[in-house]
């Protein structure tokens, strides 16, 4: 059963992915990934969807086409990986070393703010996992040098340095948010990206609200 404080999380996409992370994506069986990840989340209610769920046959099928169920499925988590990798997913670990079970969720913005705020006991709760109290909850989340490399290409050590000073200088989520902005226009250097940084440092960060450093 949900928790009632669920609905906090916001399931479907919204306009971060459309504009930033929908223009980024080459990958087709990634984007079907983060489409059934949705309308999963909308059909149950619940926003966490888990990759048994994905496994389902007739979904499996829809996300990466015919092959052997191994196959099949080794496909599907390199989709999701890179899904996670480009800032479309979230995804949650429950339990313990291997058998730890995979949920994932939409990455909005409200998804975002919550799993970086709360403590793993409520996460659980709030996506309404079935958690013993003796398993643990990770949130995974790709660090800005790998959603770097990822939407833009390797990294030279200057960049790598000027990424370093950005996320002391900024919130991690504004970083993030300039990469993916660069790429949507295009503009696939660090020197556009900090003029964003530098930018909305001005008018209060993406959204226009100031927040607090990293």
């Amino acid at each position: 059963m949900v928790d009632e404080h669920a609905d906090v999380f916001v399931s479907g996409l919204t306009d971060d992915f459309f504009h930033d992370i929908l223009p980024a994506m080459d990958d087709t069986h990634e984007l079907k990934a983060v489409l059934y990840i949705a309308w999963l989340a909308s059909r149950s209610g619940c926003p966490a969807t888990s990759f048994d769920q994905l496994l389902d046959p007739p979904i499996l099928r829809a996300i990466v086409g015919i092959g052997s169920p191994e196959q099949a499925a080794d496909k599907l988590r390199r989709a999701l990986d890179r899904a996670v990798s480009n800032g479309a997913v979230l995804r949650v670990k429950a339990g313990i070393g291997d058998g730890a079970r995979q949920y994932f969720l939409v990455a909005t913005p409200s998804n975002r703010e919550l799993l970086e705020r709360l403590d793993a006991a409520d996460v659980g709760r709030l996506l309404g996992l079935d958690v013993s109290d003796r398993e643990e909850i990770s949130r995974y989340r790709p660090n800005v040098f790998a959603v770097y490399e990822r939407l833009v290409g390797p990294l030279t050590p200057l960049v790598a340095e000027q990424i370093r000073d950005a996320e002391r200088s900024y919130p991690r989520e504004w970083v993030e948010q300039a990469i993916l902005m660069a790429v949507n226009y295009n503009k696939r250097n660090w020197r556009y990206m900090q003029t964003i940084l530098n930018e909305w440092e001005k008018t209060g960060g993406p959204d226009g609200v100031p927040r607090g450093r990293a």
